[in-house]
C-alpha cells in the first residue's frame, strides 16, 4: 500500500520517533523510530500509556500487538493504517504484518497520540493541526 496517497501527511520530529498523521478517512499514522527499542519495549509502553491515560484495555490487545510489533531500529518505520470499519492494520517497514479488527482497540491505540487524555499533547496538537 502507497500511504503517500492517503494524503495529508506532515511530519513531526520527537526524540523517539518521526510521526506523520493523515487525517483523511481511512487514516494512517506512521511512526520512523531515532533509535532502537525491543518489541518488549513498545508494547510495555503501549501498556504504560494506556494506563496513565485511565484507558481500559483487554489482556487479549496486548497480546495481539505482541504478535505484530517487532523489535526496531533507527529509521525503521511501523503504520498504523485504520480501514473504513475502523479496523487497525499494521504495517513494518511498508510490509504488512497483520490486522487487529476491533474498532475499539482502533480507538484506544489511536488514542495514545491523538485523544484529548494522552500524556503527550503537543504531539496530539501537532497532529490535529492545532499548534
Amino acid at each position: 500500500m502507497d500511504f503517500a496517497q492517503i494524503g495529508g501527511k506532515v511530519p513531526y520530529r520527537y526524540p523517539e520517533y518521526t510521526i506523520e498523521f493523515s487525517a483523511q478517512q481511512p487514516f494512517a499514522l506512521e511512526l520512523e523510530y531515532q533509535r532502537s527499542f525491543s518489541k518488549e519495549d513498545l508494547v510495555s509502553e503501549t501498556r504504560r500509556q494506556w494506563k496513565k491515560t485511565g484507558t481500559s484495555f483487554e489482556k487479549g490487545w496486548i497480546e495481539q500487538l505482541s504478535t505484530l510489533l517487532v523489535d526496531v531500529q533507527e529509521k525503521d518505520q511501523i503504520t498504523l493504517y485504520v480501514d473504513a470499519s475502523y479496523n487497525s492494520h499494521f504495517y513494518f517497514n511498508g510490509s504488512f504484518v497483520g490486522a487487529i479488527k476491533d474498532p475499539e482497540f482502533t480507538r484506544q491505540f489511536a488514542g495514545i497520540w491523538l485523544s484529548e487524555r494522552t500524556t503527550r499533547p503537543k504531539i496530539r496538537s501537532d497532529l490535529l493541526g492545532q499548534s
